[in-house]
């Protein structure tokens, strides 16, 4: 499913959902405007100016910049201080809304220096958590963290509830961002228990929204799911519709991860009927995706420790809604024009399509999906550019501010030197040398453990990006080869002349797919937890047999602990059990075969049989080379395969995964 709708505060900036935003706006632009040719020259027609560049900054930021240049003039005509660090913070909104962050950053900057010297403590709260917020855009977490910590820090000092809120919720939504799921829970509830306390319904159904979002990140689908709900009740009671369509998508997100499809479903069509009431078509589309989506893990998904049982007209007709779905859902997005969005609904779209063999369509979709997913990536090289020079220019400001600062150090030092004694000065230095050094140590320390922890993310982060690589540019190639072979083949005249070599170019083309396809599966971290290891050994073997005359039956536990694994595990675990099948299927002469996963104590057991002919010495001796491989792999985690072959054969190996 595209991921979960997250509720923020964005302190100033964005306070509320988009449409709901615009529509509001639009109505108080209307008043402005019919306030604006009454308005003398004054300070009243700046906060009009002010008021207007700041409502536009939701929906037409370009607007917003004219109407606060206006503003911005008349302010500094007046002399207006206040008026001129208002029209700052909205020329900011309007920046920061263009993906400007530069001029974003510089005009906070303005406000805040009027503000300090009015000492209006609440406005510079708001600019501070604001220029936390184009960091956090930036992904610059350490620095966004900083100034939303600022502002913080003032809002608790001045004693304003609603700031100390607001700023907890945007150091839970940096926190998110992250991956520290544990802060961000920590932050949001705060957040919430501040919210309690003022009462306000609508602040307090976003917070809880937020703790939901956590918990599916933690895939802790009943308490997301418990959050969602309490949320959507307070969205009903207050009649907001958009709170109610986002609501409505994230249970629906929930019960589709639990393979609840008819909930999800049901879920997803009230959203969709909610989205169309409001009239958002941003997120009319996003829930048409959503649906197609759902019907496409519908079509593929055949129920958790059961066999096959979808007929294939049911499976089609799924991946027909799928295809429809989704195809409504990109043609709303081209309209729009969101690349992401468009990126990620084609690939599903071409991916559907194969599956229903239509093969020109798929390519055709294909083709979009590398079209689009390119010019993201043209994109994101000019916002990471734009960043770096961002980046660069505070770093230069900061640094000559650091020399200033460092002379006029310098400075007292020579002044003091000259007004006091010689042994006043001489303890003043061992002092200042000994805090020092207790400093210097202190920050190798801590730049030390920070240095630890960040090659494990390195490494963490450039298995994920090899994997998306991998997945981007070869998968990408892969099946444009084997949706062209297939429509060759479909093109191969009567007399059948280059068939043969178009099918085995074809089938080869899958295969490479295939492998590649467990290739990302072993090297993403995203895939390192028990539980995504035993679904997708499931979904491996019901496909494996799906074409034989075999029935197979898959066996889990009803809970499985949520434990990391090592990729090295996982693909071993792997290679061991897809040598099992395959000789099961090529040597036992079966009609029965079974799977199943046990977790006793932190071990894992795996045991695999079928009512085949059994394994006598013969037999072994024609298997050898597949279970000796076996046992050796089994054999770097103190494990050993144990092999009964009479009525049928059983396989069966245990491996502690807390020790690996």
């Amino acid at each position: 499913m595209k991921q979960l709708l997250f509720f923020h505060a964005l302190l100033l900036l964005f306070a509320c959902g988009q449409t709901y935003a615009q529509k509001q706006g639009q109505e108080r632009i209307d008043s402005l405007l019919l306030e604006l040719p009454k308005a003398k020259e004054d300070s009243n027609k700046v906060s009009i100016l002010q008021n207007m560049s700041f409502v536009y900054s939701n929906s037409n930021p370009e607007e917003g910049i004219k109407y606060g240049e206006q503003g911005l003039a008349l302010a500094q005509k007046l002399g207006w201080q206040k008026g001129i660090g208002k029209v700052y913070n909205s020329l900011g909104a309007n920046y920061v809304s263009k993906s400007d962050y530069p001029k974003g950053l510089e005009y906070y900057s303005k406000a805040i220096h009027i503000y300090e010297e009015q000492g209006n403590k609440r406005l510079m709260a708001n600019c501070y958590g604001n220029i936390g917020i184009v960091y956090l855009h930036q992904s610059d977490y350490p620095k966004s963290l900083e100034y939303l910590f600022k502002g913080l820090k003032i809002n608790e000092e001045s004693g304003s509830r609603e700031g100390v809120a607001n700023a907890l919720v945007n150091i839970g939504t940096v926190y998110r961002q992250q991956g520290d799921l544990p802060k961000a829970l920590e932050y949001f509830s705060k957040a919430l228990k501040k919210q309690e306390e003022l009462g306000v319904k609508a602040s307090i159904a976003i917070s809880l929204g937020n703790i939901g979002v956590v918990y599916y990140d933690q895939q802790n689908y009943t308490s997301a799911l418990e959050y969602y709900l309490k949320s959507l009740k307070i969205m009903e009671e207050l009649g907001n519709k958009n709170g109610i369509g986002r609501a409505m998508g994230n249970i629906a997100s929930v019960l589709s991860s639990q393979r609840k499809y008819a909930g999800a479903l049901k879920y997803y069509f009230k959203a969709l009927k909610v989205e169309e009431e409001v009239g958002d078509r941003s997120s009319m589309a996003n829930a048409m995706g959503n649906i197609g989506e759902c019907y496409e893990y519908m079509a593929n998904d055949t129920g958790a420790g059961k066999p096959v049982s979808a007929s294939s007209s049911e499976k089609a007709g799924n991946l027909r809604r799928a295809v429809d779905y989704l195809s409504r859902s990109i043609a709303i997005f081209k309209e729009t024009g969101n690349l992401d969005d468009l990126q990620s609904y084609s690939k599903k779209l071409s991916d559907a399509q194969a599956m229903l063999k239509d093969y020109k369509g798929a390519l055709e979709s294909q083709q979009q999906y590398v079209l689009y997913r390119d010019s993201v990536f043209s994109q994101e090289n000019k916002i990471k550019i734009a960043n770096l020079e961002t980046r660069r220019d505070l770093d230069l400001k900061d640094r000559d501010i650091t020399i200033k600062n460092k002379q006029l150090e310098i400075d007292k030092l020579a002044i003091a030197k000259t007004r006091n004694e010689r042994s006043f000065f001489l303890v003043s230095i061992i002092l200042i040398v000994g805090v020092v050094i207790i400093m210097f140590r202190n920050y190798k320390q801590i730049s030390a453990h920070k240095n630890e922890v960040e090659k494990l993310k390195a490494v963490a982060n450039e298995r994920t990006r090899i994997a998306s690589d991998m997945h981007d540019d070869l998968g990408s190639g892969l099946t444009s080869i084997r949706l062209l072979s297939e429509i060759a083949n479909q093109k191969v005249g009567k007399d059948n002349i280059g068939k043969t070599e178009i099918e085995k170019i074809a089938k080869s083309a899958g295969q490479l797919s295939e492998n590649l396809r467990e290739i990302i599966w072993t090297i993403n971290t995203r895939y390192d937890v028990l539980d995504d290891f035993i679904i997708y050994l499931r979904t491996y073997a019901v496909e494996y047999f799906d074409n034989t005359l075999i029935s197979f039956q898959f066996n889990r536990p009803d809970v499985v602990p949520q434990v990391n694994m090592d990729g090295e595990l996982r693909r071993n675990i792997f290679l061991c059990i897809k040598e099992a099948l395959h000789n099961i299927v090529k040597h036992s002469r079966a009609s029965e075969a079974s799977l199943t996963f046990e977790v006793v104590e932190n071990t894992l057991i795996t045991t695999i049989t079928d009512n085949g002919t059994g394994i006598d010495k013969d037999k072994i001796n024609k298997f050898g080379n597949g279970l000796n491989t076996m046992k050796d792999r089994l054999k770097k985690y103190s494990s050993d395969l144990e092999i009964e072959g009479s009525n049928g054969t059983k396989l069966m190996f245990k491996i502690n995964i807390i020790s690996y």
